[in-house]
């Protein structure tokens, strides 16, 4: 069962030029300005958790020693170890 809650009405301020660019976007789109604002803070919210979990994960395998060199090889290797354990069993 899906839960419905109740939107939360916000004010939010744009510069001229913005406010009728998102207009204009709506209406191409066929959505309200609402309908177009929520799909560009998810895209952003979305986007902000991919580069977050990007710069954590560039961290620890810098911590672990592991360079985007050797990202590659490491992607060969464990290929041909999955294709390997499905010929031969694990």
């Amino acid at each position: 069962m899906v839960e419905h809650t109740k939107p939360t009405t916000i004010t939010v301020t744009l510069l001229p030029e913005l406010a009728a660019a998102a207009e204009k976007a709506a209406v191409e789109e066929g959505w309200t300005k609402s309908e177009l604002l929520q799909t560009a803070l998810k895209k952003y919210l979305s986007d902000r958790r991919w580069e977050k979990m990007l710069l954590e994960n560039q961290a620890n395998a810098h911590e672990l020693g592991i360079f985007p060199e050797d990202v590659q090889r490491f992607v060969y290797e464990i290929r041909d170890e999955n294709r390997w354990n499905v010929e031969n069993g694990p």
